[in-house]
């Protein structure tokens, strides 16, 4: 398997490079889209006659015509489908489908295999220039579209605007008192529509139907931009989970129906996808010290102290949800202390960004239980696995509040520690440290769900400041016991491959923990069937892994890294193979056959190999620095360790530094590797040699 699952660790802010996970499903919404089709029509074709009643209209209607529909039905009127009626509606379309349909599949990128018809929708009789009434009512199933034809008729003004996102279009046809004009689009468009100085306009609306099945009513571009949207909010985990879009204009009153064009695509791509939550925001105002001119005593009197300057923090202070997705009401009093993660437009770190007054503020559904921050979501997932009436945070059940429960763990960075304490419990006295990790483990050996498990081990658990490795070490312990490692290899393996671009020396002491092999043990062995298996390719994982790196600084933990490494490879190429209980093939064949499978199961590679090419990338100082005290702790732990290639790799870095002009690292290659020990234990051979 392959983990992909959230942003790299170096990941830091999202300025719209390919690396933001949010940069592309963001583009997506600039892009062009063709959402309105105005096909020119043969002057020689006429209007349809409309029945309405007992009486037949044909247009252009003549004065006494207008006069008798204006007496019947008003100057702003729409007639609905059950109230007219075009005799021979399917021979009159007939004609006219080859010149609205044809060049209408073309520009709004409709399958020129997709069954399309039409049926009627209403009449619009508009003295005034009301753009919405030109859309279809969609009483029709299945209707995705407007097919809107204006009448021949004497008028002035009235000029129609049809807009999709941030972008707009003109429907230029002047009046005319004696042809069609049509148009084409899609039932998401906004039709607006300026005022008619005089005359009438008659308009016949069409319902754009797919007759093989649902279609959406938005444009491709908007459907690839949901479906970008809704990737990323399947994705397990993210560094960036909350997003903030400056809103265009400032809208202090936080009124959704002020949204600009541009902000109200985006909300609009984000509810129809149903991942994400979506409030307006103001972020929070404090005075700012730093700007304001320093008090000059000889200028007293010119010194103003009713002029504080102000600045915008990354907190928010307000919001307004969304109608049509209000948030739980768990996540109120915890939202207005939360901030952004990142913005769209910024170019630099967050703590340099300028923040603006007022925000789209959206975020991953499943990461609901990260804003009210861990204490709190397991409190909520106990309740609901005791109660299954208790509140769920929203969710349909008690799956998906562990689910989000389990993302926590995912969240903060190799700095920064997870959501842990409520900011706003400013003395709380609960530890901020490693007791919720251990509830967390207990809570899902409770719910004895599985897939929550695979989802905590592969894409969430990870080292940060307040889960140590001491702590989380047990709990993957615990789960693999309860669970049995061949139902969670999967997840192990996203473990080994998530923890390798962050955390490799915690890696390393877990998996040599996990098989008793450890230096500096920090979880019991498991004992269990086959568990060589899982190591064996855990290992190949890691020794192919390039860069292969350090994650702590200072001699003393690179040379444990190193120990443990050393360890690790030797009871994987050496002893595994030899023991029957660790190989699905140790009953049926020896030793020297399970290598050789497993050679073309995991290509090998030793880990001297991985020290010179992955990790030191063949540095000789770096290689004689580090390794021999490393190989001196790994031979007392197994002194029947084969040292005859660390000995002819160190000749080689030796070698290789008297060649060449760093006296001072040579002093201190040449230290370690005249070691009298090593000597001892590399033989007589390699002792001459040095």
């Amino acid at each position: 398997m392959e983990w992909n699952g959230s942003d790299s660790e170096d990941d830091e802010h999202g300025d719209g490079s390919p690396k933001w996970p949010y940069a592309n499903a963001l583009a997506k919404l600039t892009s062009e889209d063709d959402f309105l089709c105005t096909p020119n029509l043969p002057r020689q074709v006429k209007p349809p006659p409309i029945s309405i009643g007992d009486t037949t209209f044909r247009w252009p209607l003549t004065k006494p015509q207008a006069q008798q529909l204006e007496t019947l039905h008003g100057t702003n009127a729409v007639i609905t489908a059950p109230e007219l009626c075009i005799p021979d509606f399917d021979a009159w379309w007939a004609t006219m489908s080859p010149m609205v349909l044809a060049p209408a599949r073309q520009v709004l990128d409709i399958d020129k295999t997709a069954a399309v018809g039409v049926t009627l929708s209403h009449l619009v009789i508009d003295v005034s220039g009301s753009g919405d009434v030109l859309k279809a009512q969609a009483a029709t199933p299945n209707t995705f579209g407007s097919v809107i034809i204006i009448l021949p008729s004497a008028r002035k003004g009235g000029a129609i605007k049809f807009a999709h996102g941030g972008a707009a279009e003109r429907f230029d046809a002047p009046p005319s008192a004696t042809f069609m004009r049509v148009a084409v689009t899609y039932l998401q468009t906004t039709i607006t529509s300026a005022r008619l100085s005089s005359g009438c306009r008659y308009a016949l609306v069409l319902n754009l139907v797919a007759l093989d099945g649902p279609r959406s009513p938005m444009p491709p571009a908007m459907l690839r931009a949901i479906d970008a949207f809704k990737e990323l909010a399947a994705r397990p985990s993210h560094k960036h989970r909350r997003i903030a879009c400056e809103l265009k204009p400032i809208n202090h009153k936080l009124l959704w129906e002020k949204l600009g064009p541009t902000d109200k695509y985006l909300v609009d791509v984000l509810l129809a996808t149903g991942a994400y939550d979506v409030v307006l925001v103001g972020f929070k105002k404090e005075r700012d010290y730093d700007a304001e001119p320093p008090y000059d005593s000889a200028n007293e009197g010119d010194w103003d102290y009713d002029k504080p300057q102000y600045k915008i923090i990354n907190t928010v202070a307000r919001f307004k949800e969304h109608p049509a997705c209000p948030i739980p009401a768990a996540m109120h009093l915890m939202l207005v202390t939360r901030g952004a993660h990142a913005f769209p437009d910024m170019e630099d770190r967050l703590e340099n960004v300028a923040i603006p007054a007022t925000s789209v503020l959206f975020w991953p559904k499943q990461f609901r239980a990260e804003i009210i921050g861990v204490h709190r979501a397991l409190q909520m997932l106990q309740n609901a696995i005791n109660d299954p009436a208790a509140d769920l945070l929203g969710y349909a059940s008690v799956h998906d509040l562990a689910q989000s429960t389990s993302a926590i763990f995912g969240c903060g960075s190799l700095k920064d520690p997870i959501p842990a304490v409520d900011p706003i419990l400013l003395y709380d006295p609960r530890p901020a440290t490693t007791t919720f990790v251990t509830t967390m483990g207990s809570l899902l050996r409770q719910l004895n769900d599985v897939d929550v498990v695979i989802s905590f081990l592969r894409d969430a658990v990870t080292i940060r400041p307040n889960t140590p490795l001491d702590v989380v070490a047990p709990v993957v312990h615990t789960l693999l016991s309860t669970f049995g490692w061949m139902r969670l290899a999967d997840a192990m393996l996203g473990l080994v491959q998530r923890w390798l671009c962050s955390t490799s020396r915690s890696l390393l002491q877990l998996l040599s923990s996990l098989e008793g092999v450890s230096a500096q043990p920090v979880c019991a062995a498991l004992r269990q069937p086959c568990f060589g298996e899982f190591l064996k390719a855990a290992w190949s994982t890691l020794v192919h892994h390039d860069p292969l790196q350090f994650d702590y600084t200072g001699s003393n933990w690179r040379t444990a890294f190193l120990c443990d490494l050393l360890l690790l490879g030797a009871h994987v190429e050496r002893s595994i193979p030899e023991d029957t209980r660790e190989n699905w093939l140790g009953a049926y064949l020896p030793p020297t056959l399970i290598s050789v499978v497993d050679d073309y199961i995991h290509p090998r590679r030793s880990a001297l190999a991985a020290l010179q090419d992955n990790m030191y990338k063949r540095n000789a100082a770096a290689l004689l620095a580090h390794l021999p005290q490393a190989l001196l702790d790994a031979v007392t732990k197994r002194p029947e360790m084969q040292l005859a290639p660390f000995a002819d790799a160190l000749l080689a870095a030796f070698d290789a530094m008297r060649s060449t002009t760093q006296p001072r690292t040579l002093d201190v290659g040449f230290g370690f590797a005249n070691s009298d020990r090593l000597r001892d234990l590399m033989g007589p051979g390699p002792s001459r040699a040095y």
